[in-house]
């Protein structure tokens, strides 16, 4: 986080998209629910992992592997189930009372009107629970050890912050493979349609049908944000209890 920061201090890709001083209320209370439901949501994965494998004895295939091949396997499958997790909170083909409320939790994330390395983090507590549980639990099921699970955490974290870095840098060969600040940022568009879903590899919007490569465009400032950002309350507990309050769904989409 550090190292994101200073390259965006000294090399950012818009300037409006500095962090400001009234960004703190927001970033660090995010960031430390974050850091509270994250391992909390580890916790119940273990303990569902656990359970299921009492009742059915599953076979470790993970763990069996040489570690240079379970770890991108175990990427490929956590991935899997945080992108169907991500994508169903974007309202993908229904407008049922579940999308609703999976968008009105994720969508807190969407709320800034700026990309940039720490409000990575503003995420409502409860979309980072079902986040790490979803991408977690299936790896613990296939076996999955103590180091195929530290360094699926590394990437995941490394590259979430990354994804959200205002740095000006073009990522190459690398929008083919994980999902980068070029990505994400139009993920975060309301101008579009919802692209880009994976949380690490693209390989699942590949998949699906969802990833968008820009190539040398380069998104406007000002499409980020929610389309409908009036109907949000503007201090952090009252956004917390959002996704549990009566207002209509809204959109990221324009």
């Amino acid at each position: 986080m550090i190292y994101l920061s200073l390259l965006e201090r000294y090399m950012p890709q818009y300037i409006d998209w500095k962090q400001a001083k009234t960004d703190w209320k927001f970033d660090i209370p995010f960031f430390i629910s974050g850091n509270v439901m994250g391992p909390l949501a580890q916790f119940c994965a273990i303990g569902v992992a656990i359970q299921i494998d009492t009742h059915f004895r599953l076979t470790s295939t993970l763990a069996d592997l040489p570690l240079l091949a379970a770890i991108p396997l175990a990427l490929l499958l956590g991935d899997f189930f945080a992108y169907l997790l991500h994508r169903h909170s974007h309202g993908f083909r229904s407008e049922t009372l579940l999308h609703t409320f999976l968008w009105k939790v994720h969508s807190i994330h969407h709320l800034p009107n700026k990309l940039y390395t720490l409000n990575n983090a503003r995420s409502h507590p409860l979309n980072v629970f079902l986040a790490v549980f979803f991408r977690l639990t299936p790896i613990l099921l296939l076996g999955g050890n103590a180091e195929i699970i530290f360094a699926v955490g590394v990437f995941e974290v490394v590259i979430n912050y990354a994804a959200h870095a205002n740095i000006a840098v073009k990522t190459g060969w690398l929008n083919y493979i994980f999902i980068t600040p070029d990505l994400h940022r139009y993920h975060h568009s309301n101008q579009r349609k919802p692209c880009n879903f994976g949380n690490v590899v693209v390989f699942w919007d590949f998949v699906f049908g969802s990833l968008y490569i820009p190539g040398k465009k380069v998104i406007p400032a000002q499409e980020i944000g929610v389309f409908e950002e009036a109907n949000y309350p503007k201090k952090f507990f009252k956004q917390l209890l959002f996704p549990f309050s009566k207002t209509k769904r809204t959109t990221n989409q324009g």
